[in-house]
């Protein structure tokens, strides 16, 4: 305010309300002065609150510089404690960013574990699965080689027992074509039955 004071009273100008002319304190000073010249005292005067002015003046302008001074330093600190602020807030937030990034890391190497133990889980249980089948597989074809070996014994024992009461049966038969021994061949034939009996 003392400022603006000073500066309306050392310039021209007019009041537009009043419609009176205003003119720099120093020249009406002066004016003064010259009107009164005679006057020494009033010269004095006029000086000292010339001196007077410069130094309030003065005054003002360093006070007023003094202000412009504290309030860019608050402005500065002000600056500084924000940005100490957003560079704790940026260092909190890249920390939380990184735990995420490990957790995420983390679940993602288990899930993989996981389903690593799913995998050879699953192919223990297929190579199980396929070795039983085998073994049964196995076990059924021995089962079948016995059974064709036993039919083919079988077989072969019934051709043989064919075979041999074709034989004794030929044999009979050229006994009872022999004169004189017709009560032997019966007798032969008997015991040929019987041995055919017990050989079936």
């Amino acid at each position: 305010m003392l400022a603006d004071q000073a500066d309306q009273i050392s310039q021209y100008g007019i009041d537009d309300e009043t419609g009176n002319v205003t003119i720099p304190v120093s020249e009406a000073m002066q004016l003064i002065v010259a009107n009164n010249s005679d006057d020494k005292l009033a010269a004095d005067k006029l000086k000292a609150e010339q001196e007077q002015f410069a130094k309030d003046r003065a005054a003002m302008e360093k006070a007023k510089e003094a202000e412009a001074k504290k309030k860019a330093e608050a402005k500065k600190a002000a600056d500084a404690k924000a940005a100490a602020m957003k560079a704790e807030e940026d260092k909190k937030a890249a920390a939380e960013k990184k735990k995420a990034e490990e957790a995420k890391k983390a679940e993602e190497a288990k899930k993989a574990a996981e389903e690593k133990m799913a995998a050879e889980k699953k192919a223990a249980d297929e190579k199980a699965a396929a070795e039983k089948k085998a073994a049964e597989q196995k076990k059924a074809d021995e089962l079948m080689e016995k059974k064709a070996a036993d039919e083919k014994a079988a077989k072969e024992k019934a051709e043989q027992e064919k075979k041999e009461a074709a034989e004794k049966k030929a044999e009979k038969k050229s006994e009872e074509d022999k004169p004189g021994e017709a009560d032997n061949d019966a007798s032969e034939t008997e015991g040929d039955k019987e041995e055919v009996k017990d050989d079936a």
